[in-house]
């Protein structure tokens, strides 16, 4: 995924620029669940300078900063992302429209849409769900 800025804030890489010659790099996030824990995994290829901001940051913010951030980029850009139906079953009607109006950032056509999504993702705990 492109995203746009750091879990401080500070600008990443430009992926609103739609130039059809600038290649936006990637960020890879993986959210592995255990019994008891979760296991993240955020990286980049090392030519993509832009993100060295962010894994920097991953590091020194706090556990509930780092799960906010992964919350938003996934909630605004992931193209992939699955929950265990059991997760899903266990939330109440409201946790669930939250959700799923969390997880509508990439398909967001307008501004506004943008701005609900964004909102929405910031009003879930991710990482609290039980499975």
């Amino acid at each position: 995924m492109g995203v746009d800025i750091d879990p401080r804030g500070h600008p990443a890489a430009d992926i609103y620029n739609y130039d059809e010659q600038l290649v936006i790099p990637s960020l890879f996030i993986s959210v592995l669940p255990q019994k008891e824990t979760t296991l993240l995994i955020v990286s980049r290829f090392k030519e993509d300078s832009c993100y060295d901001n962010i894994i920097d940051s991953l590091k020194t913010v706090s556990t509930d900063t780092v799960f906010d951030y992964i919350t938003y980029c996934l909630s605004q850009f992931s193209e992939n992302i699955y929950f265990s139906p059991k997760t899903i079953d266990n939330l109440e009607e409201k946790q669930r429209r939250l959700l799923l109006k969390a997880f509508v950032g990439t398909a967001s056509f307008t501004i506004q849409d943008r701005i609900e999504t964004t909102i929405a993702a910031q009003n879930i705990r991710l990482f609290n769900l039980k499975m």
